[in-house]
């Protein structure tokens, strides 16, 4: 009970005052926002959402808004001076990943807190144009018209082989473990965590997951490396989740998963994380993944102007298709990602870019554009579309990536 009502104070502390953080030396340190889920309920947990994002002090206190309304998250924010809420954002609530202020893993040493904290500042994702996002069971409806209708082999059933390889990562204390070893999700409802506006699309489903990965081996996955956790500790924490996803219109009031669709993350074999946004890892799950085929890689850089769509979990909805992109910027030589208009959000880091044409992974999506724009007459929150300027999201090439031994 006191820690519970200590924090209260020490957020409300700084939610209220006018003064800079640093100005308000109220001590963060002893406090994990992960015990602050544990003992708040999920309305007292978004009171504290919405009033930090609409704090005049969000800027400066970088507090994570994701870690308030999730149960438990793999990062610990205790002590960090850049973790939370995506700096300069009018309305942005969360940014999946948090540089770690304690126990950084060896392969993160020596990369400055600056330099990781601006590249987070630009890991949000938007929408460019129209919204081409796509549950699974929208394209299993076109693939079975397409199909029925005499077309051969439609991308649509594309799509669908490459979904079955894509998964999200999941903390184990999001996942309810039933008596016959299978599990449900602990979601809440994407509308209320980000105070979406009613008009908002997917508004109604549920949010579980904070980052994307994808099989590239039997026993190996590939995600961004800010979304892995920085400690032995918290990785113990972590789960790959295969099915989670909508294969039909109805939203059930518990997503069921499969024991065999859950992968405890055992091992990082290879992370990289650099300010020229080279952001990739490699983890090894804990057992061969028998039934779901690894996704073919590409060279990495695909031409200007072609094709590519991706899948993942967009704010940590149900699995997502995207596609209709074009590539916008080549990979350069110093630079190892290229940029392309995918329709994305943070959830969606870690998430296999696909060539449309040879259908292989292109690179890994790293980061973006702002997700979120208030509308203050309306006092809620709607995706920010962005016009034919805007050069697009940016995916780290997978020729960067270097994979370990299975």
């Amino acid at each position: 009970m006191k820690l519970r009502e200590n924090i209260i104070a020490v957020i409300s502390v700084l939610v209220l005052s006018s003064a800079s953080a640093q100005e308000a030396q109220v001590n963060l340190s002893d406090y994990s926002l992960s015990n602050l889920t544990k003992e708040l309920s999920l309305r007292e947990r978004q009171a504290l959402l919405n009033a930090l994002a609409a704090s005049p002090l969000s800027k400066d206190l970088n507090l994570n808004g994701k870690q308030l309304f999730l149960p438990k998250l793999p990062f610990n924010i205790a002590k960090s001076k850049h973790a939370g809420v995506h700096s300069g954002s009018d309305c942005r609530i969360y940014d999946e990943s948090l540089p770690a202020a304690e126990n950084p893993s060896d392969q993160l040493k020596g990369v400055s807190t600056q330099a990781i904290s601006n590249n987070l500042q630009e890991r949000t994702k938007t929408i460019t144009g129209p919204d081409d996002r796509k549950d699974l069971f929208e394209i299993i409806e076109k693939a079975k018209q397409f199909e029925s209708s005499g077309v051969e082999n439609p991308i649509e059933k594309i799509f669908l082989q490459k979904a079955i390889s894509v998964g999200c990562l999941v903390d184990d204390s999001n996942l309810a473990k039933l008596p016959n070893g299978d599990y449900i999700l602990r979601t809440i409802n994407y509308k209320e965590a980000y105070g979406l506006c009613k008009s908002e699309r997917f508004n109604n489903q549920p949010i579980v997951s904070f980052c994307t990965a994808f099989l590239t081996n039997q026993s190996q996955v590939t995600t961004a490396a800010h979304c892995v956790p920085k400690s032995d500790e918290e990785l113990k924490n972590l789960r790959l989740v295969f099915g989670y996803s909508l294969e039909t219109g109805d939203i059930p009031l518990n997503f069921l998963i499969k024991s065999k669709d859950v992968y405890p993350v055992v091992k990082v074999v290879n992370v990289h994380f650099t300010e020229d946004a080279a952001d990739w890892a490699v983890l090894q799950i804990d057992r061969p993944c028998l039934d779901r085929p690894p996704l073919a890689l590409g060279d990495g850089n695909p031409t200007l102007g072609s094709l590519v769509y991706t899948i993942g979990h967009p704010c940590g909805l149900p699995l997502k298709i995207a596609d209709n992109a074009k590539v916008r910027v080549r990979m350069e030589t110093q630079n190892p990602c290229f940029r392309a208009t995918l329709d994305t959000y943070g959830g969606n880091s870690g998430s296999p870019v696909f060539n449309a044409a040879t259908h292989k992974v292109e690179g890994i999506l790293v980061r973006g554009g702002k997700d979120f724009k208030l509308i203050k007459k309306d006092g809620c929150n709607v995706s920010v579309v962005t016009n034919d300027q805007y050069k697009g999201e940016a995916v780290c090439s997978i020729s960067v990536v270097k994979y370990g031994n299975q």
